[in-house]
């Protein structure tokens, strides 16, 4: 899978980012978009969409994760322990461009499911 006839593609809603095409700012998308930011490495084998988050697992079993971390369900952490620090990553900011979940990074996932301001997966 190469170039922009294969991928994700993403448009309406983006007021946290939760489209991953790290336009901040910019709040709806009127056409589809590449996101060439999950085509870097691998691509992406299944989409998990909460409210104002999306969840992308891709080929080689890394999850990735943008839009809004409100309650925390983009499982991104700010320290190096994997400590969630309200406030300071996960409970107030959004995630414009998709980023792995570090404590998910080098996990066999092979499902991952979101609900509206929660995200699951199964390894």
């Amino acid at each position: 899978m190469e170039g922009e006839n294969a991928g994700v593609f993403a448009w309406g809603n983006n007021s946290h980012g939760q489209l991953g095409i790290n336009q901040v700012g910019t709040s709806f998308i009127f056409k589809p978009t590449f996101l060439k930011h999950l085509a870097i490495e691998s691509f992406c084998k299944q989409l998990a969409l909460g409210e104002n988050h999306s969840v992308f697992l891709m080929s080689n079993n890394v999850v990735m994760s943008c839009g809004s971390n409100e309650f925390g369900q983009l499982g991104l952490y700010s320290d190096t322990t994997g400590d969630d620090i309200q406030g300071a990553m996960g409970g107030r900011s959004n995630e414009y461009t998709p980023q792995p979940i570090s404590k998910l990074y080098l996990d066999n996932v092979v499902f991952i499911a979101a609900g509206r301001y929660h995200t699951m997966a199964i390894r």
